[in-house]
């Protein structure tokens, strides 16, 4: 009987001395490292992170035209600010109310007295920041009470979720209790980080002077805080705005990052929120660093922080200032204001050295303001590019794109003419010029008649009408297509370059928002990509397409584009924005192999427009003098109606071989010659001025 017992006992030591040497090398084998972390983290400080900047984006020659800047402010804690909020004390005292039976003076008065330290640090604050140079009491309270605003409104939605988790509408908190009851429930909320660990700024220390005296004034002070944080701040105001964008605490690329703790958003941090702050965000967001200190140890562990890439575009921010400066003069343009769109191209790079689009805002106020601005009320929207996002039928700006066309593909010949007489002809369209009692064949008759260049110079729409209406629907949209008409042209940036662990297989058509405008009567694809996605074009329409109207829509990038396309003799380029992030194997360039006799009657006929006798630039050109500062410009006028737009159109070339391709769209103006043709000529001037074309020498001596 014991000799069983005895067996019993000896068969569970060896059990349980089994377990415990499994569970031994267990942890040796299998949970060591797991245990050695656990062990590390014993002794461990809280981790304290090391703030990063967001990168910069810059304009051809290295300006900062949106950057981070350091702003210092005098900062007070949610302890104090609230003894100037009366619902705190309105709250507080019914509380005690009803839990002391107290009267309401006696519980105001027992908050008085015990808060009264607090009270009189508060007092002493305002006091001193009226002593300070620039900033002033009044403002002071101003700001205070915003704050409280805030975090009383915080108090508010907090109350309302924790005693109504199932309603979906505040109104029915506020019909549910009481204002009594609601101020309550409100005080009780008292457990917000926003309400313990925030600083709020009182006052900004704008200068120097201001830092060194708040300094001197509270260093001692442990209820005041001079903190600095970086500012996004857009030096050149309203200038590229629809193209810079601006930032917003809404972080619409979380997703991207949210697998990196050093990449992902914290509370309050910005984000690229409109244009290029939102597209480049991959590049221009920074990594935050870390310090993690172990309370055994006198060495940190130290994690770098890695600041933002800055990106360079091809923008003269300064030309692209003074442009917008002078479309939106009203002593030197007519049309003020009217909304315009303006782009230019330096031809031989295909890099676009202005992207305007009137009116303007200011990026610095866009968080503050952006009702305003982006609201319904606003009818001229001006978030929407008139450079890259909306289209026009583009008029007579067209035309010369219809001659190359049918003399590359024998429509026409150069000496022929497309008779413009007096009277229209029944169900064909109207020239301008018949309107006014008169015709091309008379205009022309002692000059060879209205033949291509000709008809260019007086820009008549029967010729071009005519003549689209022999070609080949298809023919007619594969060239447009290839001179960049009817699809997207912007660079993208070449993500690939991001130098962070992201994925982006997703990012490949990021970029601003451009349309793809129309050379189609029916759409197959929303942004076609080949030409094969283009749908068909009825032969009834290929005569409106030769005046520049129908179902022909374009942005002003692509035209300005194709006028950069004639000016290089037939190479399509395209169009560059991004300079050190685009890789140069994403550029396409191709020879169209057009003719050298096509090209020659085309530039004699561009040029007609602006520098001779019933060319329809010519009177807006004449007193330019233009060929005295060794520059010579190309140009073609337009006009549309329904909607009426003026444009003009066209390349400026020096002795030097440098050119430029200009394009301007004017909406609601009526005449190309008369609405847009003079801001085109301000704007080769200022080409020049600013030393992209024309004759240096000459420039100096004015100068002098």
């Amino acid at each position: 009987m014991y000799s069983r017992r005895l067996k019993t006992f000896i068969l569970i030591f060896i059990i349980f001395i089994s377990i415990c040497l499994i569970r031994l090398v267990q942890l040796q084998i299998f949970e060591c490292n797991d245990s050695r972390e656990k062990i590390d983290q014993i002794g461990l400080a809280p981790a304290r992170s090391i703030p990063t900047l967001r990168g910069s984006i810059l304009d051809r020659h290295g300006e900062a035209i949106a950057t981070e800047q350091p702003k210092f402010y005098l900062s007070i804690s949610y302890k104090l600010t609230r003894l100037l909020d009366d619902r705190f004390w309105e709250s507080n005292a019914l509380i005690r109310m009803q839990s002391k039976g107290v009267t309401k003076a006696q519980a105001m008065r027992y908050w008085k007295n015990r808060l009264s330290d607090d009270i009189d640090a508060l007092n002493e604050i305002l006091e001193r920041i009226d002593s300070l140079p620039n900033t002033n009491k009044d403002a002071a309270l101003a700001q205070i009470d915003k704050i409280n605003d805030k975090l009383w409104k915080m108090r508010e939605y907090f109350a309302w979720k924790r005693n109504m988790p199932r309603s979906k509408k505040f109104s029915e908190y506020k019909e549910k209790y009481s204002q009594t009851q609601r101020l309550i429930m409100e005080a009780e909320i008292n457990d917000l980080a926003e309400m313990k660990n925030n600083w709020y700024e009182l006052a900004e220390l704008k200068e120097m002077s201001d830092q060194v005296a708040a300094q001197e004034e509270f260093a001692a002070n442990p209820n005041v805080k001079i903190n600095a944080k970086a500012i996004r701040v857009y030096p050149f105001k309203s200038a590229a705005c629809q193209v810079i964008g601006w930032v917003n605490p809404k972080h619409s690329d979380k997703k991207l990052f949210e697998h990196d703790r050093f990449l992902s958003y914290k509370n309050g941090e910005l984000s690229g929120y409109w244009g290029l702050e939102y597209i480049l965000e991959p590049f221009l967001r920074g990594a935050r660093g870390e310090i993690v200190q172990k309370k055994r140890s006198l060495k940190a562990e130290h994690t770098p922080r890695k600041f933002g890439t800055d990106v360079k575009i091809s923008i003269d921010i300064k030309l692209q200032k003074a442009i917008e400066s002078l479309i939106t003069n009203p002593e030197k343009n007519k049309n003020y204001k009217l909304p315009t769109g303006a782009i230019l191209i330096d031809v031989p790079s295909g890099e676009i050295l202005a992207m305007v689009s009137t009116p303007t805002f200011d990026l610095n106020k866009m968080r503050s303001e952006f009702s305003k601005v982006a609201g319904n009320n606003n009818p001229n929207k001006p978030l929407e590019s008139r450079a890259l996002y909306r289209t026009y039928p583009p008029g007579s700006s067209i035309k010369p794109f219809i001659y190359i066309i049918g003399l590359e593909e024998g429509y026409v010949s150069r000496d022929e003419i497309i008779s413009c007489p007096p009277v229209p002809e029944k169900n064909w369209p109207k020239c301008w010029l018949q309107r006014q009692w008169s015709c091309h064949d008379d205009q022309w008759r002692d000059d060879g008649g209205n033949i291509g260049e000709n008809a260019l110079r007086g820009s008549c729409n029967i010729y071009f009408t005519k003549l689209a209406n022999r070609m080949k629907p298809r023919t007619l949209q594969k060239w447009l297509w290839d001179f960049g008409f009817g699809h997207r042209i912007l660079q993208s940036p070449d993500f690939d370059l991001i130098d962070k662990n992201i994925d982006v297989s997703e990012l490949k058509n990021r970029n601003l928002n451009e349309s793809s405008g129309s050379i189609a009567n029916k759409r197959l694809v929303k942004s076609p990509t080949s030409f094969d996605q283009i749908g068909p074009l009825y032969k009834s329409e290929r005569k409106w397409f030769g005046m520049g109207q129908g179902n022909l829509y374009v942005n002003l990038l692509q035209v300005a584009n194709a006028y950069a396309t004639i000016a290089r003799g037939g190479i399509y380029m395209t169009p560059v924005l991004y300079t050190n992030i685009a890789a140069p194997s994403t550029m396409e360039v191709r020879d169209l192999n057009l003719k050298k006799t096509t090209l020659d009657s085309l530039y004699r006929g561009l040029y007609a427009v602006v520098n001779k006798y019933h060319g329809t630039a010519y009177s807006t050109f004449k007193k330019a003098n233009f060929k005295s500062i060794g520059i010579t410009v190309y140009g073609k006028t337009g006009s549309t109606q329904k909607p009426e737009n003026a444009w003009f159109s066209g390349f400026a070339k020096d002795t030097s071989g440098r050119s430029i391709a200009i394009a301007v769209v004017v909406e609601g103006g009526q005449h190309g010659s008369s609405d847009a043709a003079p801001i085109g000529r301000d704007i080769l001037e200022l080409c020049w001025e600013f030393g992209y074309l024309g004759n240096a020498e000459h420039k100096n001596n004015d100068n002098n």
